[in-house]
């Protein structure tokens, strides 16, 4: 369970009694994440979190459906303007290293006038 590791790495062991109010069924993530922020510095929780899923940001779920998609073949080229990388780590979570290349600026050798 991710949420008993986040408060292990926060150094809190949590009560995990049938029914404690720690696990309840009506918390959704964020939820506890807000109530963290009450007991633990943000920072900490912030810390802990990217120690655990060791991603630099989190991808919004646009780009996680277009990784997908392009995963599958729905579409053969991303273009992307964006100058971040949260699209690049979408596609590389789905996909891994294999059948995709990205291409960007310093790829493109500028032609002799």
């Amino acid at each position: 369970m991710r949420l008993k590791e986040l408060f292990l790495r926060l150094g809190k062991v949590p009560d995990l009694k049938e029914g404690s109010m720690i696990f309840h069924p009506k918390f959704d993530f964020e939820s506890y994440l807000l109530l963290m922020t009450k007991f633990f510095r943000e920072q900490d929780v912030r810390k802990a979190l990217q120690e655990m899923f060791n991603v630099r940001y989190a991808p919004c779920l646009f780009y996680e459906i277009a990784a997908h998609l392009f995963k599958h073949r729905f579409f053969d080229v991303i273009i992307n303007f964006n100058f971040d990388e949260l699209l690049d780590q979408s596609i590389r979570e789905e996909m891994g290293v294999a059948d995709y290349k990205i291409i960007s600026d310093g790829d493109c050798k500028a032609s002799p006038v």
